[in-house]
């Protein structure tokens, strides 16, 4: 989620890779010189030789352009709610609905509120009021089940502890509020409502002199609500690790300055299973997963994601704002997938985990990994052609960590590590990829909206995000239409959303592309820079059919630029 402060698995692998020699008066050509040998983190010893980087071929980019939408599966716009006139301000961030009073409430940033829309009427959502919690800090999240509605609030100061608020919806009061801990980013109530899950991120403050753990929260909500003062409250940290953090996965990145493991872990956003057995937390910026058993109410693991090649046909992507065109193409680049939203589902008996990977940098003034690849020194081993790539127009603008791609500590980038994988990825309950959509996203925009392609949310300008994470997968989910498992993905800065059909999850086919910029839906929305549409999809809500005022699934996203809440109905198109 965006702050309201300003896998690879497997056996080793032989691959062919390439030696460039570059042209500078004609072209970049491309030589097979040696095998290659790749190493996947946590299965493989390190390669005996450095792996050499090879130079993509500039004539030839790799965008496909026969991804073609199948269009089973359609959202139509239906109705706008606007919270603000000020564009630019985050004021809509998340959702939740109850269905016994018909109301959706909003997480209202500006106004530091919950807003509260009759959404009796799909069509004409309508506020009928506003929640305050100024008094404790911002709202962060908002979650209801089963006539439960609970929010998260997060101190303006972060040296000190959030809190969490149980609502009434009907009286549209709180009841109650519970100190939880630092900076709470996420909240989850079970199917059942009884069980509350919080991500508390605990992030560092600007200077990176106060980093606090990051922890999850479970608060038992009685069914007696006048009894909620007397919750049991658990707490879930990460301190076991402290002393051996080979105890958790491979490819967990630990790297705040000065930071033990509990500090440096920072959950984020929260799936719960359907049976509330379980709840997956990720933590985004440490390129992982934690799981965690509800009954027990204690952490399983925290799993690393490993890193995405960009070198491999399918998994390219533009990497310069600079060349003025759309060059989708492989780079020797492993992107960190660092997933924001998560959600998980059931196919043919599994369940399966699919993530959104936005990525995400930490960038403090007392400390940043942020670096462009033209400021690096690349060791000439691993990229002898490192004054073609570290060009402008090539990956010389790209931005990467510059603090974990020195492999052997011999102050030289071995890796060029980017953040987010621009893509949604499926993996099993072991964390196993399943299926990663590769470059589909960036040829998709490419192909059905390249006067936009990798634009920005806040000013609409083609290319502007090429160097940073293209189009940003935020946030997911999952919903069941008919026999079917949909996924939808919002992508937060290139402002659209992405729908598959992920009932085989090793092989989704892709359903449609909206834009909700406003050639795609009617809008009377302007933003500052004149453009209309709904901007900055944050967060995603499914309404099933059972709980809709239609009887018709709808699909609520709250967009934080255009400070728009948005419904569509969700219809599966029958041949």
């Amino acid at each position: 989620m965006r702050k309201f402060w300003g896998k690879v698995t497997g056996p080793c692998r032989l691959l062919n890779n390439q030696q460039v020699t570059a042209s500078l008066v004609i072209a970049v050509e491309i030589f097979v010189a040696s095998l290659l040998v790749w190493t996947v983190p946590g299965n493989c010893a390190a390669a005996a030789e450095p792996a050499t980087a090879a130079l993509p071929n500039p004539s030839s980019p790799t965008r496909n352009p026969k991804i073609r939408p199948r269009g089973g599966v359609q959202l139509q716009f239906i109705g706008r709610f606007r919270h603000s006139e000020k564009s630019g301000t985050s004021a809509t961030e998340i959702t939740a609905f109850d269905p016994s009073t018909r109301q959706l409430f909003v997480v209202n940033v500006e106004d530091q509120a919950i807003d509260v829309l009759d959404l009796s009427q799909p069509a004409l959502p309508v506020r009928v009021d506003q929640i305050y919690v100024s008094a404790l800090g911002i709202p962060t999240s908002v979650s209801a089940r089963a006539g439960r509605v609970v929010a998260s609030v997060a101190a303006e100061d972060r040296r000190q502890r959030g809190h969490v608020v149980l609502i009434d919806p009907a009286r549209r009061k709180i009841i109650h509020q519970i100190e939880v801990g630092y900076e709470p980013d996420c909240v989850a109530l079970t199917n059942d409502g009884k069980l509350l899950v919080v991500a508390n991120e605990g992030s560092p403050n600007e200077n990176y002199d106060f980093d606090p753990e990051g922890t999850i929260s479970l608060i038992e909500i009685p069914d007696d609500l006048a009894q909620i003062a007397n919750a049991e409250i658990t707490t879930i940290d990460f301190r076991r690790y402290n002393d051996d953090p080979e105890k958790m996965g491979p490819g967990v990145r630990i790297f705040g300055p000065q930071a033990t493991v509990a500090q440096d872990l920072e959950p984020e956003y929260i799936t719960i299973s359907a049976d509330s057995q379980r709840a997956w937390v990720s933590l985004q910026e440490n390129n992982a997963i934690a799981t965690i058993d509800l009954e027990q109410k204690s952490l399983i693991s925290v799993q690393g994601l490993g890193y995405k090649d960009h070198s491999q046909p399918g998994n390219g992507f533009d990497a310069s704002d600079r060349d003025q065109a759309i060059n989708i193409r492989p780079w020797p680049v492993k992107g960190l997938y660092q997933p924001d939203g998560l959600a998980n589902f059931v196919s043919h008996g599994k369940r399966y985990l699919v993530t959104a990977n936005d990525g995400k940098d930490r960038d403090y003034e007392g400390f940043s990994e942020r670096a462009m690849v033209s400021d690096l020194q690349l060791d000439p081993r691993r990229f002898p052609q490192a004054t073609e790539l570290q060009k402008p127009e090539n990956l010389g603008r790209l931005r990467v960590s510059k603090t974990t791609g020195d492999l052997n500590g011999n102050g030289l980038i071995d890796e060029l590590h980017a953040f987010g994988g621009r893509s949604f990825s499926i993996w099993d309950e072991q964390f196993h990829q399943v299926f990663d959509s590769g470059d589909q996203f960036e040829s998709i925009v490419a192909s059905q909206q390249p006067h936009d392609f990798n634009s920005d949310h806040e000013k609409r300008e083609f290319d502007s995000r090429s160097a940073a994470k293209g189009p940003e997968p935020e946030s997911v989910v999952v919903t069941e239409i008919g026999t079917k498992k949909i996924a939808i993905i919002g992508l937060e800065r290139q402002s659209g959303l992405m729908v598959y059909d992920v009932t085989n999850p090793a092989k989704p086919v892709f359903e449609q592309f909206l834009s909700t910029r406003s050639e795609s839906t009617p809008s009377d929305i302007v933003s500052p820079t004149g453009h209309e549409g709904d901007l900055g999809p944050e967060g995603l809500l499914v309404i099933p059919a059972q709980d809709s005022p239609t009887k018709t699934p709808l699909l609520v996203v709250a967009n934080e630029i255009s400070n728009t809440t948005v419904i569509y109905e969700i219809r599966l198109r029958t041949p």
